[in-house]
């Protein structure tokens, strides 16, 4: 049964971070709307952020994730 009690606990810490990372990205997205706006280049905030060229394009036409 330890094992049961161990997998719930784990599961509730998945569900924690999941979350977490979700806010975080949010954040992230927020960000490189805000820089595009301040006249980064999609290139820079692309290589800076670590995210995709086309997927900072897509957050600088408000495309949702």
């Amino acid at each position: 049964m330890a094992a049961v009690t161990a997998l719930g606990s784990t599961a509730k810490k998945i569900e924690r971070l999941e979350a977490q990372l979700a806010a975080l990205k949010e954040e992230r997205d927020r960000l490189i709307a805000e820089a595009l706006a301040e006249g980064a280049t999609v290139r820079k905030v692309a290589t800076i952020s670590g995210v995709s060229k086309s997927r900072v394009d897509q957050i600088h036409r408000g495309v949702p994730r």
